[in-house]
């Protein structure tokens, strides 16, 4: 599951098949997109540095970076968090 496209130097996220420049992005977008990868963590794709660093933008590519940091961070942790919610609330499984 990709949730970022770079094309022309420029990216986009990818959110329930529409296409968002990262300057319009919401919080509403964003909890979708961390959502996403929640549910989908085995398929999710990372952009590459090399490809990242295509972005000629040096804003758009802060805040793109940022959050893929972000969803990285996530995205790590989830067999740990799922984990602790199966722990915890065992008879939701």
């Amino acid at each position: 599951m990709n949730f970022l496209k770079i094309e022309n130097k420029k990216s986009l996220f990818i959110i329930s098949d529409k296409e968002i420049e990262p300057e319009n992005l919401d919080k509403d977008d964003l909890l979708e997109i961390l959502s996403t990868v929640f549910e989908n963590h085995k398929d999710t794709k990372f952009p590459s540095s090399e490809a990242l660093d295509t972005i000629i933008n040096p804003i758009e590519k802060e805040i793109v970076e940022h959050i893929v940091y972000k969803i990285k961070e996530l995205h790590s942790n989830i067999p740990h968090i799922k984990q602790e919610i199966n722990n915890r609330f065992p008879q939701l499984e």
